[in-house]
């Protein structure tokens, strides 16, 4: 059996080749950030789910945030390697993971666009240009978490239409002390200033001050990043972008009018990619 696990800030979605596509679903996982224990107890879950009727796991295809490719000698890798005694493991970047979902073994640009944000162009079969993303404070453009920043930022200077604010405050926590608390003193900050991007969202349609806030937040990344690949863009000046995350997804409208903007064509969309990770390697396999 084939276990591909994709994962993020908030979620691991693990899938294997011989559960017809079903994904199991368990907290995110980031090494960089996590104590080991706690990645332990979410691997041993996966692994008890997976490993648990008698099913062996062949191989594993770990993909993560804050993971360098290739690497054995991690925490990380120690953890899958404890849990999945029979597999061979691999473990590589979520952003590896977005080129592959995208582009398969084609080359092109990737962007992750869910609660961070991150880009590269890809060759086909490795990362060769990437602009650092910088994290929630110093980057993350076009972001769940990037939109959340503006929005909070706006809302404690008073910046935010009386009617949009009033309805944000009947269904989140306004207080002063509790968003700087949560913004700086927790221990997932870029998933609690994301969590916000579904409201925002859901009421840009009847706010124009809203849907500047998320036009002007994919502006900065078409703005900021992109052009560090404007080498890549095609004879008639454009240049396609392949988008995972479902923050991007769900604003594809938006993403379309600022790809005209900027001559960026967001031409494919992965909400999440371990189905299209697991197919990849399946068909890797197979070719061998």
């Amino acid at each position: 059996m084939i276990l591909v696990a994709d994962s993020g800030a908030t979620k691991t979605d693990w899938v294997s080749s011989d559960a017809s596509g079903k994904t199991f679903r368990t907290e995110g996982i980031n090494p960089s950030l996590m104590p080991e224990n706690e990645i332990g107890r979410i691997v041993s879950v996966a692994s008890e789910y997976f490993c648990g009727r008698g099913r062996a796991v062949v191989k594993l295809f770990f993909y993560g945030a804050g993971i360098v490719s290739g690497e054995k000698d991690t925490a990380l890798y120690r953890i899958l390697e404890k849990s999945f005694p029979s597999a061979v493991i691999e473990c590589n970047s979520d952003l590896l993971a977005a080129c592959r979902a995208v582009w398969g073994s084609e080359a092109g640009i990737a962007a992750i666009m869910g609660t961070g944000s991150n880009s590269c162009y890809y060759d086909g079969m490795k990362i060769v240009r990437n602009v650092r993303p910088g994290g929630f404070i110093l980057g993350d453009e076009g972001s769940g978490a990037s939109l959340g920043r503006r929005f909070l930022s706006d809302l404690l200077r008073n910046l935010v239409p009386d009617e949009v604010a009033e309805d944000f405050s009947e269904h989140f926590d306004t207080d002063y002390g509790s968003i700087v608390r949560n913004v700086y003193g927790s221990s997932a900050p870029s998933s609690y200033l994301a969590s916000f991007a579904p409201f925002l969202l859901e009421r840009s349609a009847s706010s124009d001050y809203l849907r500047g806030l998320i036009l002007d937040n994919f502006r900065d990344f078409a703005g900021r990043v992109l052009p560090a690949y404007d080498r890549w863009r095609d004879g008639n000046g454009i240049l396609k972008v392949g988008v995972t995350g479902s923050f991007a997804c769900a604003c594809t409208g938006y993403l379309d009018m600022v790809g005209k903007e900027f001559g960026v064509d967001f031409c494919r969309f992965v909400a999440t990619p371990a189905n299209e990770l697991l197919k990849y390697h399946y068909e890797r396999e197979l070719s061998v």
